[in-house]
């Protein structure tokens, strides 16, 4: 029977001979891991505090602060502030003033930065009482310029005594009863 040999092995020796050989690998590996959970902490933390800080910050510069006055009501503000009644809505939404909007003198309010608002109903305050048809008018779209409702088209047709089956002409000149 022959002997075994032993080996003798140098720990230190391959240890560092398998440090020199892997570490670019790990050094790699750590990298991309970090440089990973950097991007998903900026994406998931960091941007949305950002954002949040950027629309508040927006919209205290978009809105301004106007003082009630003896007397007024939120149409009257509108009024003054958008040119048009219909934002009185937007005041009331931004300020959480609940019906019947109440509002006491030097109560501050805050006005939004929002567009005119138009009526989408009813009688509309005419520059003129006579409107000349263009080419591509009919009746319902008549009444939807000019009273802001096509169902008032039957306004149209009782004052200019329009029959059947309500044709206009290029030109013809229709008074709008308000």
């Amino acid at each position: 029977m022959k002997k075994a040999k032993k080996l003798d092995i140098n720990y230190r020796v391959y240890t560092a001979l398998l440090i020199r050989q892997k570490l670019p690998y790990f050094l790699a590996g750590f990298f991309i891991a970090i440089s990973l959970i950097l991007i998903i902490f900026r994406k998931t933390i960091i941007s949305p505090l950002f954002q949040r800080r950027t629309v508040t910050i927006q919209k205290k510069i978009s809105e301004k602060k106007y003082v009630v006055r003896e007397g007024e009501d939120l149409w009257q503000i509108a009024e003054k502030n958008y040119g048009s009644g219909f934002n009185a809505y937007d005041i009331a939404q931004v300020n959480a003033l609940k019906e019947p909007y109440i509002l006491l003198p030097g109560q501050e309010l805050i006005i939004p930065s929002v567009a005119k608002r138009f009526p989408t109903q009813g009688d509309i305050v005419p520059i003129d009482n006579i409107y000349t048809v263009q080419e591509g008018d009919y009746l319902f779209q008549i009444a939807e310029k000019t009273y802001g409702d096509g169902n008032l088209v039957y306004k149209i047709i009782e004052a200019n005594k329009i029959h059947e089956p309500y044709t206009i002409e290029v030109g013809q000149k229709l008074l709008i009863p308000r």
